[in-house]
């Protein structure tokens, strides 16, 4: 195991819109440019917090709850059916959000014309 932890900064800029992401069994390359198929333990989070405050306007993440408990295809289907439903995240200066790697997320488009910036600790 690598002696160094994952740390990145995302700023969704105005206009971005969603997308599903998964991270699922393995750090990405844009994470981990030194261990890109470094599989992640079940027992690994995600700590997020923003460097400003966050709202429905600036772009949350969308999680969806419980896809982490089940397989990532079946997990697809039930956001695309709508049987699991994503949720927005808004944060306060101050809010911390920890995650599991494994649930499906997506960025939200930024509609404001300032930059949402996040800091993110794997």
């Amino acid at each position: 195991m690598p002696a160094w932890l994952p740390i990145n900064g995302a700023v969704t800029y105005p206009s971005e819109g969603p997308s599903i992401k998964n991270l699922t069994l393995t750090i990405s390359a844009r994470c981990s440019r030194e261990a890109p198929d470094l599989a992640l333990p079940p027992y690994m989070l995600i700590v997020s917090f923003g460097l400003v405050r966050i709202t429905l306007a600036d772009g949350p993440i969308q999680i969806a709850p419980g896809t982490h408990r089940i397989p990532k295809e079946r997990a697809i289907r039930a956001v695309q059916s709508a049987e699991i439903e994503m949720g927005s995240v808004p944060l306060e200066i101050g809010d911390v959000l920890i995650r599991h790697p494994w649930a499906l997320h997506r960025g939200t488009p930024n509609t404001r014309d300032t930059p949402r910036a996040l800091v993110t600790i794997r």
